[in-house]
């Protein structure tokens, strides 16, 4: 059986999914409310694939396509965004401006009707109200890294935005030869996640 990182390790980011071919893996909930990682072993090949694409397993051969080292402050000017937004609206101007340039999708955590946060794709100015404002919970992102390789090859531009671990994710599912330069992320700074719980009170 593959050996994926242990609960205390693991940031459910959901990269070991996607990597799977055969759906071997799975997210559970766990009594606490937290995201948990599961492997069927009736279905499992034994391939490893999974581990080669855990970013909490392979950090030291993460590579990121990231020209800026400097750290860097923005905000938006669109009174409309900034009022749609938790805070400076960087993220959503930034999706504006690279979708109205056209060959763009964008991808982010959206609060469904239910109270869950779930990633999904965008590709209009007009649907970037589903990726704005706080959701202070962790998104589920199941398949979503698939969907950025396959947008990626077909030669569209991806900008991409989640937390530290979801972005990891997803340069360690891309892979070291991969050609990200259509890539753009923006991380979202995290101090932990709640449980799931909370949206459900």
């Amino acid at each position: 059986m593959p050996q994926l990182p242990t609960i205390d390790n693991c940031t459910a980011c959901g990269a070991c999914i996607d990597s799977c071919s055969h759906k071997a893996i799975r997210m559970e909930e766990d009594i606490n409310g937290f995201y948990n990682i599961v492997i069927d072993s009736d279905k499992c090949i034994e391939c490893k694939l999974c581990e080669t694409k855990c970013h909490i397993l392979n950090q030291k051969n993460l590579m990121r396509h990231d020209p800026c080292k400097q750290p860097l402050a923005g905000w938006s000017m669109k009174e409309d965004i900034i009022k749609n937004s938790a805070t400076g609206g960087i993220f959503a101007q930034i999706a504006y401006d690279m979708l109205a340039e056209g060959n763009t999708y964008v991808y982010g955590a959206s609060l469904q009707d239910d109270s869950s946060v779930t990633h999904i794709e965008i590709s209009s100015c007009e649907e970037i109200h589903k990726l704005q404002n706080s959701k202070y919970q962790q998104s589920v992102t199941t398949g979503i890294f698939k969907h950025v390789k396959s947008r990626l090859k077909e030669g569209y531009r991806v900008l991409f935005s989640g937390v530290p671990c979801q972005v990891a994710a997803l340069y360690s599912f891309m892979g070291n030869k991969a050609d990200l330069t259509n890539l753009y992320t923006i991380e979202v700074i995290c101090h932990g996640v709640p449980t799931n719980y909370l949206h459900r009170l």
